[in-house]
């Protein structure tokens, strides 16, 4: 299972933790999660005084026995359906097997002293001590981006579940599972490896055009990761012509999508240097990972995430300092040299 929804409370009512204080400041909205069916459950309702001496908790079950993760949507808002509030976070619970159906959750929310959701912990009670303890960053968009994406994918996955063997839903699920832990843990970049890595499995299902096409979006999505990079022109025809192969592609038009990709690809293979130098140092990151070679990964995206750094504040000199420094790892790791044109190229958009 991807991520299973959870059943209503076993008890109304069961919070503790925020109605007992008095103070002048109060919640302007409910907090609470999605379980199944698509039900809001509110755990510190609209009103609530913060903040909060200790956690407001609330127990579900699980909807199914033998499930292998939960997953645990925190919305805010004030609507009995929870999409149509805002998404704080997604938390993932990895379970031991055999797991019984209708098995205690508990759920706990706090909020600090400017009424701000900041803790969330996910604690199974079956005697195991398995628990998710998760402190949330309200400006982390990019974790933000990465949930919607994990959840894209995980559709997709569901959709084409019938053309999976065993062995395919497996490994799907298994990196699925690596792509929520790194979430749980902060690591978006990881989240992010993961993200990628389940989207190349879905690539290789269905005809080849569609395959193709799916290669083009995936490659166009991974670029945009630096649309900082990009003149704002370029962004913006990238990503009118990705929802066009997108759209084709949902309506299996084939000719359509074959027309569209290639427009795609044609604005795709202009980048500048600087951004396929970034997805060059991704790819050695992920096949350092994938070689087992740990060590080379991490020194490789320390440096990429300097480099990243760097360019964001404008300190140029800085990033192409650290680009020399780690390519020559990087072109080991992939076996592959960076051309000597595009070196000569990054360094020029770099002095600009």
């Amino acid at each position: 299972m991807c991520g299973e929804p959870l059943l209503g409370e076993l008890s109304a009512g069961g919070g503790s933790g925020g109605s007992q204080l008095v103070l002048g400041s109060v919640t302007a909205m409910d907090y609470g999660i999605e379980t199944e069916g698509g039900k809001f459950e509110v755990i510190i309702p609209k009103n609530s005084p913060y903040p909060m001496p200790a956690a407001v908790k609330e127990r579900f079950r699980t909807s199914a026995p033998n499930l292998r993760r939960l997953r645990v949507p925190v919305f805010a808002g004030s609507t009995e359906t929870p999409t149509e509030n805002d998404l704080q976070a997604t938390i993932w619970l990895e379970l031991p097997e055999g797991i019984a159906e209708n098995t205690p959750v508990e759920v706990s929310f706090s909020l600090d002293d400017s009424g701000i959701l900041r803790n969330v912990k996910v604690n199974l009670l079956d005697g195991s001590g398995i628990q998710v303890d998760t402190y949330l960053d309200r400006g982390d968009t990019e974790r933000a981006r990465l949930e919607k994406k994990l959840d894209q994918l995980r559709t997709k996955k569901e959709e084409a579940k019938s053309s999976l063997s065993t062995t395919e839903l497996d490994a799907w699920e298994q990196a699925y599972g690596q792509a929520a832990k790194a979430l749980n843990q902060g690591d978006n970049r990881g989240a992010a490896d993961c993200a990628k890595d389940l989207e190349k499995r879905l690539q290789t299902l269905g005809p080849k055009w569609k395959q193709d096409a799916e290669f083009a979006c995936w490659f166009t999505e991974w670029a945009l990761d630096y649309s900082f990079l990009m003149e704002p022109t370029k962004v913006q025809r990238l990503n009118t012509l990705l929802k066009e192969v997108r759209t084709s592609i949902e309506r299996a038009d084939e000719v359509a999508t074959g027309r569209n990709m290639a427009a795609l690809n044609k604005e795709a293979d202009d980048l500048p240097e600087l951004v396929n130098a970034m997805i060059y140092l991704d790819r050695a990151v992920f096949n350092a990972r994938q070689q087992g070679l740990q060590t080379e990964a991490d020194r490789v995206q320390a440096a990429k995430n300097e480099i990243e750094t760097a360019l964001r504040a404008g300190n140029t000199d800085h990033a192409y300092s650290c680009l020399n420094v780690i390519t020559p790892l990087a072109e080991k790791i992939l076996a592959t040299d960076m051309p000597v044109a595009a070196s000569a190229q990054i360094e020029g958009e770099l002095r600009r």
